[in-house]
């Protein structure tokens, strides 16, 4: 974070600035609960990268919730097909 230019109060305030803040944020992301205004701090340099690591996830978990609903549906149509049968 150092190289960024970041000041001691906005290293402090990002989410992301330790191990457990990560989890935490990505946690969050999970639930729909993104924030990237943090991503504009400092001399920007990250910023690029940031929003690719972003979006990128945010595209795996669209991916992945899909895949689950499309699971349990199935699996749901299964189960009342056999009642009927």
């Amino acid at each position: 974070m150092d190289f960024d230019g970041l000041s001691a109060a906005e290293k402090d305030g990002l989410a992301y600035g330790t191990f457990w803040g990560s989890v935490n944020y990505v946690c969050n992301l999970l639930i729909g609960e993104s924030d990237t205004d943090s991503f504009d701090l400092g001399s920007k340099s990250m910023k690029p990268l940031l929003q690719l690591i972003f979006w990128m996830s945010c595209f795996i978990i669209m991916i992945h919730m899909m895949n689950m609903l499309i699971a349990i549906m199935g699996n749901t149509f299964n189960e009342r097909n056999e009642v009927v049968d």
